[in-house]
């Protein structure tokens, strides 16, 4: 389970952290929804994509408005080796770490930041729905189960489940 390939990543902007209030918060909405949707997540900061991309299907750019100016060239590199952009939140990717305009980056789709970690998780269902998702559903509401962090993951024929319920309260929970 340790070693099963991410299959997202979290730009990690340091620009972002300085200029952006809304960065901080975006990327902890994103990672806990993600989260409790089964995804296994990863980060790449902006040197590390530039240096040597991702090995991800997406990289998710959290409302990080500042980025290094070899940013958006590592994020087209990704994009031309088949990996998906996702930006989370307008403006992102607009400005440099001195916080210059940098070309527009409008090829890649934007979601629009959703008000809690659950509501967020259901628009990545949305937005992201060509990745896998494990469906995990409280069996009392027919829901998508929140509150439980969960990875499957495939060992031959075999299907690894660890589930860790963070409710303070018993669920029954169901695997279609």
């Amino acid at each position: 389970i340790n070693t099963a390939r991410p299959g997202v990543a979290l730009l990690y902007s340091q620009p972002s952290i300085f200029w952006q209030e809304k960065y901080q918060p975006t990327i902890y909405s994103l990672y806990t929804a993600l989260n409790f949707m089964g995804q296994n997540i990863t980060f790449v900061s902006e040197r590390q994509l530039a240096e040597r991309g991702s090995r991800v299907q997406c990289v998710l750019v959290p409302n990080a408005t500042h980025v290094l100016a070899t940013t958006p060239n590592a994020l087209t590199r990704f994009a031309k080796t088949g990996g998906k952009v996702l930006r989370v939140g307008k403006d992102c990717l607009s400005r440099d770490e001195y916080a210059q305009p940098l070309q527009s980056s409008s090829s890649y789709p934007v979601m629009e930041l959703a008000g809690s970690p659950q509501a967020m998780a259901s628009v990545l269902r949305e937005k992201l729905g060509w990745l896998e998702f494990a469906d995990l559903r409280d069996a009392a509401t027919g829901q998508p189960a929140w509150g439980v962090e969960f990875r499957s993951v495939r060992v031959g024929r075999q299907a690894l489940m660890p589930v860790i319920s963070f409710n303070t309260e018993a669920k029954t929970l169901q695997l279609r």
